[in-house]
């Protein structure tokens, strides 16, 4: 398989405008649904398990800390700390951000997060406690990002892994070098409308608000699992 390559799905989901994504330890994804106002508990096939309300949700990611959520709300500029069941644990806004829409946990750094910041266009850090640390990752095609996802596995001591950042228009997967650099590691052409993305410690699961799909995407050939089918994938 090459990279970019389709390992599962498209599962068709049964809401529409899904946005961010986030798989829990337990092997089940969590995806706002823009229409509804809330964020779906799924599983690896895209069936619904449960949902909770949350008003305008544009990115989420997993905290493996504590098993929780961190959601960013586009609309009021907050960070959001949810439980798995949807109380909010905390939340605040960061006077340097505005309209923040992707956000993602760090594995190496597990006291921040990132945050894409659409008016600035960087990729800032935060602290989970609210503080703008505001270390920048770098521009790389920044117009039209919609989501981002950390590559756990850096090996520097100042958790600089890569990271996987989609776009809404063109339709495109990029993965950069977080050595506060542009450099492009290499690029999944997609279908527009990428509105989600995950890692999984071995491949990338995207979401798609044009088609209202789930599918899991091929990067580095190791063995992941999907749903309850096992573990597929080739290791090369």
């Amino acid at each position: 398989m090459a990279i970019g390559d389709v390992i599962a799905g498209p599962f068709a989901l049964s809401y529409f405008s899904p946005q961010g994504l986030a798989l829990a330890a337990d092997d089940t994804l969590f995806n706002a649904d823009a229409t509804s106002d809330e964020v779906k508990n799924i599983s690896l096939t895209g069936t619904d398990i449960t949902s909770w309300a949350a008003d305008n949700i544009s990115g989420l990611t997993y905290d493996d800390t504590d098993d929780t959520l961190w959601a960013v709300n586009q609309s009021t500029d907050l960070i959001i700390h949810y439980s798995l069941t949807g109380t909010i644990i905390t939340s605040f806004t960061i006077a340097e951000l505005s309209s923040p829409l992707g956000i993602t946990t760090i594995a190496e750094s597990p006291a921040n997060l990132r945050v894409y910041d659409t008016v600035d266009e960087e990729l800032w850090l935060i602290s989970k406690s609210g503080s703008f640390i505001g270390i920048t990752v770098g521009d790389v095609s920044p117009t039209n990002i919609k989501n981002v996802a950390y590559q756990q596995g850096a090996t520097d001591p100042l958790f600089r892994g890569d990271y996987f950042i989609s776009y809404f228009s063109p339709g495109k997967i990029d993965n950069i070098d977080g050595q506060f650099s542009s450099t492009i590691n290499y690029t999944i052409n997609t279908s527009v409308n990428q509105s989600g993305i995950a890692w999984d410690g071995a491949n990338l699961w995207s979401v798609n608000s044009g088609d209202d799909e789930l599918v899991l995407l091929e990067i580095d050939g190791l063995p992941t699992k999907v749903a309850s089918q096992g573990y597929i994938g080739i290791l090369i």
